[in-house]
């Protein structure tokens, strides 16, 4: 408990300077951009993130909420090359992603829906008054 609380206490104060929805910890990409594009929008109700995430399938991505924190990872290897292919040019391989993004207070964990189209990952955060915060994994539709 003691170590949840310090947590919390953290998460308040990165708040307090630098806002929601800010990238905690390393972000891990081997993409070739140095950085996967994300959008957060915020309605009335909910909030809203999209990641653009190319060539990744659905079954490739994961996401997990911990307390506040909204954990994105994705993988993809490459095929194995054949003995005879000789490349030219070579711009596809394997890549992952990783990012944890600090959530508002006021999102209610449980109700966090996923779903993934076209290369983009659409997460919506439905706001709460009494939000409950646990650790989960979200389904991707």
């Amino acid at each position: 408990m003691p170590h949840e609380r310090a947590d919390r206490e953290y998460h308040n104060y990165l708040r307090t300077f630098c806002g929601d929805f800010m990238d905690i910890g390393v972000v891990y990409d081997t993409s070739p951009q140095t950085a996967t594009p994300t959008n957060v929008l915020e309605t009335q109700t909910a909030y809203c993130i999209q990641v653009a995430l190319p060539g990744f399938r659905r079954d490739q991505i994961h996401i997990k909420v911990d307390d506040d924190i909204l954990l994105i990872s994705a993988k993809v290897k490459a095929r194995k090359r054949e003995v005879q292919q000789k490349y030219h040019k070579q711009e596809i391989f394997s890549s992952s992603f990783e990012r944890s993004i600090l959530l508002p207070e006021d999102v209610n964990d449980e109700d966090i829906r996923a779903s993934f189209r076209d290369g983009l990952l659409n997460i919506e955060l439905p706001k709460s008054d009494h939000p409950t915060k646990s650790s989960i994994e979200i389904s991707i539709h």
